[in-house]
């Protein structure tokens, strides 16, 4: 009976995810670790006639989501999480803000840079299995320009200081630009 084929025996603890069964360096032919799920992967690496295997259970993660910054109570959903590759949307969490739509979840460090975070970051931005991020939210301002030079869309995010911002101004051949 050909055995390298076989899976390993799956482990189950209440509450815990299993990852897999961890070969230490001891008992490994290249002296690492490895998680091993397979009696094949136990063959390769195996360099003794008894070897211990290891349960390995798969890490959890806290995200806490905040709809902004200032969040509180109800607008704040704190979620355990095994796997970092499917972070909840905003509408997911029944979260929105009036006027505005969704532009991605960040992070902001203690220098008070923001970074948008997804998939393929947020591990490096993990505290000790643990993150906050808070929702931005955007709207989209588009320019009728009747005949005229185009004029780019802009992208204004909630809290964007707009005060002192001045519109553009539209060109249409000779035409006198009276404003929007």
């Amino acid at each position: 009976d050909d055995v390298s084929a076989k899976k390993l025996p799956t482990a189950v603890k209440n509450g815990e995810k299993y990852a897999g069964w961890r070969i230490k360096a001891e008992d490994s032919n290249d002296n690492k670790d490895h998680i091993i799920t397979t009696y094949k992967e136990l063959e390769t690496y195996k360099n003794k006639t008894e070897v211990t295997l290891y349960v390995s259970w798969k890490d959890k993660y806290t995200i806490t989501y905040k709809k902004n910054k200032a969040a509180t109570g109800n607008d704040v959903i704190e979620k355990t999480v095994t796997d970092l590759t499917k972070l909840e949307t905003a509408s997911n969490l029944n979260m929105s803000e009036e006027g505005y739509e969704f532009a991605g979840w960040y992070y902001t460090d203690a220098q008070n840079n923001e970074t948008e975070i997804n998939a393929d970051n947020i591990a490096e931005k993990m505290q000790n299995n643990a993150i906050t991020l808070y929702a931005k939210w955007k709207y989209t301002v588009k320019y009728d320009v009747d005949g005229g030079t185009a004029i780019n869309p802009e992208t204004i995010y909630k809290g964007d200081n707009v005060s002192e911002k001045q519109l553009p101004t539209a060109v249409k051949g000779t035409e006198k630009y009276a404003g929007w």
